[in-house]
């Protein structure tokens, strides 16, 4: 797949990638903002004075400037003109988007406008907020979105990434208490132009686009970054070895999460490294868990997974297992994992079958593009995939092994053991 693309930071500072490919049915459009509901955004200097506002500020806006814009519901819409349209908010971003094949240009500069220029009220947000507590709740019922968001809260001593409602977007009672003031206050605060990146590829002319995306900014006016987050100095601190959340599940649910500055390595390597160690070692299909399975200890593997941390730069991996007698369960564990003994053709028989994969799904142009402002401005890397992977290397996967520090971890479990409803 040809994944060139052009980059231009428009005079305002907004960050414009563009991709023109002809054998592109539809044309993919993007709008991400470096702004999403990790806890780092809580607390902020804004213009000169200190703000502490409540969880969910992002995943509320994402709301707000979609479905009450100036065009009414962005996302209905868009769905009028049959296009995949969508918006999320991650802990450290918000992004709108949508492709399809026609009024691509006039699309653009709707979700253009819809952001820039919002038009949502005090009576929409009161109307939106009963949506919002539904949505909170749904988060309740998923294992690892409260272990993980648990987890994460402890692995940082000096900042709550995430509130004690243990979800990212705040559970009933916050989102009641969100208001237009405060709204106002974090979109006026996060949505600055630096923060910004635009993303449009398909079937389009790259110089026309780019000019027709600077003749709309020429109407709008500049958003200036007048804020200042509060970052601690020393925030690498584990607090808790041990956290159990008591609360109704099927099986006990056990994290196990390590956080560590490994330099040298890119974020793909690393993430296909612990994929890797997790299928390899502890999924379902591993020595480990006929073992364990045996014995009555583990149930199954439910994955592993990282995240690059923004606020630091360390890496955050871990590996998710539903267990039957954890204690026990984490002795096994931890032997295990401190003992691993890598195999080159296993390896390598990984490698392959990862590239027949990317091979596979190789005509998923718009699937790229989609994270495209996600690897090039969150990790500045600018990665093929499919050559990334060929250079993937067994001693490069021993050498990050051995720089793990095996014993920062925080362990978080789930349990109805305890639980009184």
């Amino acid at each position: 797949m040809n994944k060139n693309y052009r980059k231009v930071i428009l005079d305002n500072g907004i960050t414009l990638l563009v991709h023109g490919d002809k054998t592109m049915k539809k044309t993919f459009v993007s709008f991400t903002v470096k702004y999403g509901s990790s806890g780092q955004f809580f607390k902020f200097n804004y213009d000169g004075k200190e703000y502490n506002v409540l969880p969910g500020c992002a995943h509320f806006l994402e709301h707000m400037l979609g479905e009450h814009s100036q065009y009414g519901d962005l996302y209905n819409l868009f769905h009028s003109y049959k296009y995949s349209n969508n918006a999320y908010t991650s802990l450290d971003r918000t992004k709108y988007y949508f492709s399809g094949t026609s009024k691509i240009k006039s699309s653009i500069k709707k979700l253009i406008y819809s952001i820039e220029k919002p038009v949502f009220t005090r009576n929409d947000v009161k109307e939106t907020s009963n949506a919002i507590v539904e949505e909170t709740k749904m988060g309740l019922d998923d294992s690892y979105f409260a272990a993980a968001l648990l987890s994460l809260r402890n692995l940082y001593a000096n900042v709550d990434l995430v509130d004690e409602s243990l979800s990212a977007i705040g559970n009933e009672e916050t989102t009641k208490k969100l208001d237009y003031d405060m709204l106002k206050l974090c979109y006026d605060a996060f949505y600055y132009d630096e923060n910004k990146i635009i993303v449009v590829a398909g079937n389009i002319d790259e110089d026309d686009i780019i000019n027709y995306i600077k003749g709309i900014y020429k109407n709008i006016k500049r958003h200036e970054n007048k804020t200042k987050l509060y970052i601690p100095e020393d925030i690498t601190k584990i607090r808790k070895e041990n956290d159990i959340l008591r609360r109704y599940v099927e099986d006990d649910y056990l994290l196990i999460d390590y956080n560590n500055f490994i330099e040298g390595f890119s974020r793909f390597e690393v993430s296909n490294f612990i994929r890797y160690i997790g299928i390899t070692y502890f999924s379902n299909k591993s020595k480990f868990y006929e073992r364990l399975k045996s014995e009555g200890i583990l149930l199954s593997y439910d994955g592993s997974d990282y995240n690059f941390t923004l606020i630091d730069g360390a890496i955050t991996y871990g590996f998710s297992f539903f267990v039957r007698n954890y204690k026990k369960f984490l002795e096994e564990f931890s032997k295990e994992i401190k003992s691993i003994k890598f195999n080159k053709d296993d390896f390598e028989l990984f490698k392959k079958a990862s590239i027949s994969d990317i091979i596979s799904r190789e005509d998923d142009k718009y699937g790229y593009y989609i994270y495209l402002s996600d690897s090039v401005v969150f990790y500045n890397e600018e990665l093929d995939e499919l050559e990334e992977t060929k250079k993937l290397s067994f001693d490069r996967l021993v050498e990050f092994y051995n720089k793990f520090d095996l014993n920062n971890r925080v362990i978080t479990l789930l349990t109805k053991e305890g639980y009184n409803g």
